[in-house]
């Protein structure tokens, strides 16, 4: 005789628990995460604050988190609340792309197949990186000109790289461990963050130049 199948009005309230659950489970969990997930996208698109400045930072060697974290703090210290949200946020961007053989390769693929897409985002106008990582964005084009920097004073031949190092830097004082190694500040250059044509492309960058003039201590003209 096949066993009887006991309708929810049948089961004792103290049961109930536990028949859901050994029943049900499966389906409560997935139900469960892809509620947290369809959350996270409607917040992340449509509730999260936006950042006023996009910043990379690219390594070809291993950096430590203190590093990272005072690098940040320092950056904050030149946020500016440019699209008038009442908060002054930085996308802070790191990558470490180590080809060490002490590292995971899938860590290493990992690591610069994020790269890969961040570049292709168009939206992380300020860097800086190593001199492996700066040549690489060069061979990509992605290295802008002191004739991107229109209307400020840079002291430096227009058609010369961005390259400044930031040991040079008076605002990176607190970074030791970056400043006793090569790593540069640059900007991506104008043509490959294809903001021609686009009011919100061409704003979004002149802020950049804004937050990197204050950083470097460039003035602007008139």
């Amino acid at each position: 005789m096949a066993d009887h199948t006991y309708k929810l009005s049948e089961i004792p309230k103290k049961q109930l628990l536990g028949h859901f659950w050994e029943y049900y489970k499966i389906p409560a969990i997935i139900t469960v995460v892809v509620g947290v997930i369809v959350c996270w996208l409607i917040y992340s698109v449509f509730l999260a604050p936006s950042p006023d400045t996009s910043i990379i930072f690219v390594s070809s060697n291993a950096v430590t988190s203190d590093s990272l974290e005072k690098l940040e703090e320092e950056l904050y210290e030149a946020a500016y609340d440019y699209n008038d949200d009442k908060k002054n946020l930085i996308d802070f961007n790191t990558n470490i792309i180590d080809s060490s053989t002490e590292i995971d390769l899938e860590l290493y693929a990992a690591a610069k197949e994020k790269l890969i897409v961040m570049l292709a985002m168009d939206s992380h106008i300020i860097q800086i990186v190593d001199e492996p990582m700066f040549n690489f964005l060069k061979e990509e084009e992605l290295i802008g000109t002191y004739a991107d920097f229109r209307g400020y004073e840079t002291g430096a031949p227009v058609n010369s790289d961005v390259k400044i190092p930031l040991s040079e830097l008076e605002f990176f004082k607190e970074s030791p461990e970056l400043l006793n190694n090569d790593f540069y500040l640059t900007i991506r250059d104008r043509e490959s963050s294809h903001i021609e044509g686009s009011k919100k492309k061409t704003q979004n960058y002149e802020n950049h130049l804004d937050m990197f003039a204050r950083i470097a201590g460039f003035k602007k003209i008139g």
